[in-house]
């Protein structure tokens, strides 16, 4: 269930709730009403058995043995009684002979008692009869089919009895009944027939009152975060989660939000840094306090006499042309996979993994700035410096404000050939003409002395920059 939706693990979760508690409340219901049926039978039954026991004895006791086989006769006639018996102790059927008329008369030393018309014979032999026999204790059986309960009663031979009967037995007999229960079972199915639809209508309320709750209180506030999420993530940061509660999922809702603006507010921020202090910061890049020494190129742009154009111009006509300039810059630069390390005023310092991409880069910028000046007429120009070298990354600044910047003479030397160049000009170290030999053609300029070097040093005008597709047609 895990790729089902919030909504769906709920409604399955409560209808299976109800449906477990409506099924176990039937279980409980109709096993009480069985057990309840027992008990009632068994009352019944008992008292039954007692009538007739006392009925057959005060009836014998005056020689009634006419009134007892019409009594069971007419007794076997109620409904739901489907069979009435008294059985002797050898399991034949009570009065179908004179045998115990005999005896009597026997016992008692004369002829008391006549012979009066007899029953049918008829004979039980089972497992249940011999057990009341032998335990001298009453016995029950459920029947399932047909539904009906058997009853085994033991017919005392009680002191009042022990003269006519004798008292060399402690029962006389065994009385039967079997009672018709389908009637009773019946009622039972329909009561349960009630219960199910009174509990299926009371869950399905329930149900849609919980359903409605938990769609309010929890699923809509969810879906409503998901959707302004999904909208952050497409970038739009403009989204707010509309909760106002004082619950866990309003305090949810007031930390997405505030996630929210600060998401929105890394986001804004990540113009203001470098593609490498991006990743330091997202935790792509690798972050050491003491810095690390990696060999890098390094582009320094500078515009020329932006001093004297800003003095001559608005502020605002300034500060729309300084940009178009250092966009067409920045777009090459990432163009040809560098890193526009910072903006330092109307200056570009950029970091590249290789001699060839910075300088291809550099090439096209200066075409694009020419491009800028023909279109908007600004009278601007650009000179670049190229070096690579060893230099230091590493996090500079205080607790408050640091920078992942990027330092070193290497650094130095670049910046210093930009300050060196002139307008449209691309100057390279000897170490990057070096790296480019056959794919870009420059003119020496030799013994330079440059601010913060000791000694003199030769660069280079790059002239021309041959492309990928013209070297694989020169090779």
């Amino acid at each position: 269930m895990k790729n089902m939706s919030i909504r769906f693990k709920i409604t399955f979760f409560i209808s299976l709730s109800i449906l477990l508690t409506i099924l176990v409340i039937l279980f409980i219901s109709a096993r009480n009403q069985r057990q309840n049926l027992m008990e009632a039978s068994d009352k019944t039954l008992t008292t039954n058995t007692q009538m007739l026991n006392s009925t057959i004895r005060n009836l014998m006791l005056n020689g009634e043995a006419p009134i007892v086989v019409r009594t069971l006769e007419d007794m076997q006639k109620i409904p739901d009684i489907e069979e009435l018996e008294l059985y002797r102790t050898d399991g034949t059927r009570a009065f179908h002979d004179y045998k115990t008329l005999n005896q009597v008369n026997g016992n008692l030393g004369k002829k008391m008692f006549m012979e009066t018309p007899r029953i049918e014979y008829k004979s039980i032999d089972n497992d249940n009869f011999q057990k009341v026999l032998d335990s001298n204790a009453p016995r029950r059986m459920e029947l399932k089919n047909p539904r009906a309960i058997e009853y085994y009663f033991p017919v005392l031979n009680v002191p009042e009895c022990r003269e006519c009967h004798g008292s060399d037995h402690f029962i006389r007999g065994v009385s039967y009944f079997r009672l018709s229960t389908g009637d009773v079972y019946d009622q039972i199915r329909q009561a349960n027939f009630i219960l199910v639809a009174i509990f299926v209508i009371a869950g399905l309320i329930i149900g849609f009152i919980l359903l409605t709750f938990l769609k309010r209180v929890i699923i809509t506030p969810l879906l409503s975060m998901r959707r302004v999420v999904s909208e952050v993530a497409e970038g739009d940061f403009s989204p707010r989660v509309e909760v106002k509660r004082g619950d866990e999922i309003g305090e949810l809702g007031d930390e997405v939000n505030r996630m929210i603006v600060g998401l929105e507010e890394r986001f804004k921020l990540s113009k203001y840094v470098s593609r490498s202090t991006d990743d330091v910061v997202r935790g792509r890049g690798e972050v050491r306090e003491e810095g690390k020494r990696q060999i890098l190129t390094v582009l320094f742009s500078d515009i020329r006499s932006f001093t004297s154009y800003s003095e001559k111009h608005g502020p605002r006509e300034v500060i729309k042309n300084l940009n178009r300039i250092l966009q067409v810059q920045a777009l090459e630069i990432e163009r040809f996979n560098g890193d526009v390390d910072k903006f330092i005023g109307d200056a570009v310092m950029a970091i590249f993994q290789d001699e060839y991409s910075a300088v291809r880069s550099a090439y096209e910028m200066i075409k694009c700035v020419k491009n800028v000046n023909r279109d908007y007429d600004t009278g601007l120009h650009i000179g670049i410096g190229v070096n690579s070298g060893e230099v230091i990354l590493g996090n500079i600044g205080t607790e408050n404000r640091m920078e992942y910047a990027v330092i070193g003479d290497t650094v130095n030397l670049a910046a210093r050939l930009s300050g060196q160049a002139r307008p449209d000009m691309l100057l390279v170290s000897e170490s990057v003409m070096a790296a480019l030999e056959g794919k870009v053609t420059g003119k020496l300029i030799p013994n330079q002395s440059i601010k913060g070097k000791t000694s003199k040093i030769n660069f280079y005008i790059i002239t021309s920059v041959l492309d990928h597709e013209t070297m694989r047609w020169l090779s």
